[in-house]
């Protein structure tokens, strides 16, 4: 493994807006394509993700008899918690002392607290790194606000709509006369 991922002749170049940066030197980190780099990421964040589920200060989101605290996808984490004062504190402690032993960085830029209930989170902001907002989330794509009755309005109106002005839009371009019926419906279900 060590072999793979420290080889001294393994460059990179950034390209932004088109233009590509000069090649330089990686030393750390999982290559983007790389058919490793989604085992290595669960390798890396599993012993996190045991130790938020195992973690009894950690109190999980229960409705009725289901109960959750985590959701993963590579290196994204969604938590469910309750208690917000005791669960953020022993959490924080957690990430610290995972990141010390593991070199993993949390991106405090991108983590976010949203309330699903009346808890006020400013009152207790002070404590803890993650910022709060009351209009929502973006987990993989999906927006996720305090009412979850929204997620159908959230998410899939928007994407009906953009949809079906895609598809009013093809409909609009001249097909040459040589294709069929067939192949016109088989180019906008490609692009659907």
């Amino acid at each position: 493994m060590r072999r793979l991922f420290l080889n001294p002749f393994q460059i990179a170049k950034i390209v932004t807006n088109g233009i590509s940066s000069t090649y330089f030197n990686t030393f750390r980190g999982c290559r983007q394509g790389c058919p490793l780099s989604p085992a290595l990421i669960v390798l890396a964040i599993e012993p996190l993700a045991e130790a938020i589920r195992n973690n009894v200060f950690i109190h999980r989101f229960q409705i009725v008899s289901l109960t959750h605290k985590i959701s993963l996808f590579a290196d994204d984490i969604l938590l469910y918690l309750t208690n917000p004062e005791g669960s953020l504190s022993k959490l924080v402690e957690l990430l610290n002392s995972y990141s010390l032993f593991s070199g993993y960085k949390i991106n405090l830029d991108k983590s976010e607290i949203l309330s699903l209930s009346d808890f006020n989170y400013n009152s207790i902001s002070h404590k803890f790194p993650f910022r709060s907002t009351t209009t929502g989330i973006r987990y993989l794509g999906i927006n996720i606000n305090g009412n979850l009755g929204d997620l159908f309005k959230l998410n899939i109106d928007p994407l009906l709509a953009k949809v079906t002005m895609d598809v009013d839009r093809w409909m609009e371009l001249p097909l040459h006369q040589s294709i069929n019926v067939h192949g016109h419906l088989s180019q906008k279900r490609i692009n659907i």
